[in-house]
Order: C-alpha cells, then sequence, then structure tokens
C-alpha cells in the first residue's frame, strides 16, 4: 500500500472537516533547509548487500513501516484530536508533544524557528509541490533524513528523548552530512550528492 493513499477514518475526516484548527502554515522560505523526502532516498536503497552478502536495503521496507506511517495513522490522529478537544487550553503543547515523533521533521523546523510543532494545520494530507515543504514533511513521518542527521552530542542522555536530539541547523544543503554505518564508495556518494545534495 503506498503511504500517501492510506485512507483516514471516517472519524478524524470528521473532525477535521470542523475546521477548527484552520491557521496559517509558517513560511517555508523562512528556514534553512534540513531535510528532503524518503522518495530521494529510496529509489538507490534497494538491492544492496554488503561485501559478506547481507541485505542491508531498506526502501520499500520503509515505506510500508508504521515509522512511514506515523503521521498518517487515523488512530494518533484521532487520539490527538480527542486530547485537543478535552484540553483545549493545552492544544499547542499537545500538538508540539505529539509531533515530535509522529511529524519530526516539520517539527524540528518549526523548533528552529523558535516555534511549536503543529498537528492538524497539515491535515488532510495532499499530494504535490504546491503543499509547500512543511506539509510533504509533516506527511512523511519518521523518514531517512531525520534520523541519518541527528548528531552525537547528547544522543542517548534523557535531554535527548522525545524529540531533544540535535541536528545541524547551520550547513547548508549541499554540503550537509547524513550518517550511516557503512563506506560509500566514490561512485554512490556522487551519485548520492547528485539525487539528495547531501553528503554521506
Amino acid at each position: 500500500m503506498k503511504k500517501y493513499t492510506f485512507l483516514l477514518s471516517a472519524a478524524v475526516i470528521f473532525f477535521l472537516a470542523e475546521g477548527a484548527w484552520a491557521q496559517a502554515a509558517p513560511v517555508a522560505s523562512q528556514l534553512p533547509q534540513l531535510f528532503i523526502e524518503a522518495d530521494r532516498c529510496l529509489a538507490c536503497h534497494n538491492g544492496l548487500q554488503t561485501p559478506d552478502g547481507r541485505d542491508v536495503s531498506i526502501g520499500e521496507d520503509w515505506g510500508g513501516s508504521i515509522m512511514a506511517h506515523s503521521s498518517l495513522d487515523p488512530y494518533w490522529q484521532a487520539s490527538v484530536r480527542r486530547e485537543t478537544i478535552d484540553h483545549p487550553q493545552s492544544r499547542a503543547a499537545i500538538e508540539d508533544e505529539c509531533s515530535a515523533c509522529h511529524m519530526p521533521m516539520m517539527r524540528y523546523n518549526q523548533k528552529t524557528l523558535g516555534q511549536k510543532g503543529q498537528v492538524f494545520i497539515h491535515l488532510p494530507f495532499k499530494k504535490g509541490a504546491a503543499t509547500g515543504d512543511s506539509n510533504r514533511l509533516a506527511a512523511d513521518g519518521v523518514s531517512c533524513s531525520i534520523c541519518h542527521q541527528i548528531e552525537k552530542e547528547n544522543l542517548g542522555e534523557a535531554e535527548s528523548f522525545t524529540g531533544g536530539f540535535e541536528v545541524d541547523t547551520t550547513t547548508p544543503l549541499g554540503q550537509r552530512p547524513i550518517y550511516g554505518p557503512y563506506e560509500v564508495d566514490p561512485g554512490r556518494r556522487t551519485v548520492m550528492r547528485s539525487a539528495t545534495r547531501v553528503e554521506p
């Protein structure tokens, strides 16, 4: 099942149709480009083996994973909506806390701007360039370029939990490093830089 065809439950559609959360999304041009969507990674990350023959592909496996669907899960969306209905005075804090794990790229961008993560301004998800970077990153869930850019500072310490990890916010795309467990040969490094503008 393609992640973008994942259907929202009738309850979530009903809640979203109420229009209670209609707000303007932050302008993408205010942000440094920290992340790219997974579709830029998936084409090459299939059929990969280590020299000893071990399969290290992720490609389509990620597309069917709970990580890829973290922002699309209708039960999660309905749970967040219910919490904001029950505790309207805490709506901003609830959306920020829940988006830290379910929409981490969008939320990290918001954090970079000194803002809180928002869930419902991105729903329902629409495909295409016109939806803007913030919506596309929110729809991508827990994606390649968030996990593979986490810096080692404080990683594994309590302050890094629940979205407290660190990502380099100063290195521009084109020079931005992306981390992985394997050496990448020069030919594949060139292809990766060309396709994603990150440096393995």
